[in-house]
């Protein structure tokens, strides 16, 4: 187990298995590979009540659905639920952490935040255009549209231009 703990400070357990797939390139976990950790993790002291698969690897509806179907008949015997956690879904996780990607990951948070503040600032701009715009509307009797250039096309007498 490489990591485990009490999930949000409570009385039941959880485990962590990290599963790396050749240096993480696009290769999933096998079933036979899911079926051996579930099995180690059976043994583990104290108990289980949650199990998490984390690997570099590929997301996969197969393992998805093993993982699910383990979890029905351990549940009917009173052991863990399994969670398979791909490369894609630990990234995703990692997204709400941003306090983590800048302890860990600096060069990725420095330019995160400067898209971050880019947006913002391109969003400001926006913002004050589209004021000054509806300022101008309301003082005069014209609408402002943007016009929009006709597309050159041989087939347009056929009605196939678009």
């Amino acid at each position: 187990m490489d990591i485990f703990g009490r999930h949000d400070q409570g009385k039941q357990w959880a485990g962590v298995q990290c599963k790396g797939k050749d240096n993480y390139s696009d290769k999933s976990l096998t079933e036979d590979e899911v079926r051996r950790e579930v099995e180690k993790a059976k043994s583990f002291t104290p108990n289980l009540s949650q199990y998490i698969i984390a690997t570099t690897g590929l997301k996969d509806g197969r393992l998805q659905e093993l993982a699910r179907s383990i979890t029905e008949e351990h549940l009917r015997n009173d052991l863990f639920s399994i969670h398979i956690w791909a490369w894609e879904d630990i990234k995703n996780i990692l997204e709400s952490f941003p306090e983590v990607i800048a302890k860990h990951y600096p060069m990725l948070a420095t330019g995160a935040k400067n898209l971050e503040n880019r947006v913002r600032k391109i969003d400001k701009t926006t913002k004050q255009i589209l004021e000054k715009v509806d300022i101008l509307e309301s003082k005069s009797f014209f609408s402002f549209t943007v016009p929009m250039k006709k597309r050159d096309c041989a087939d347009e007498k056929e009605g196939l231009c678009r």
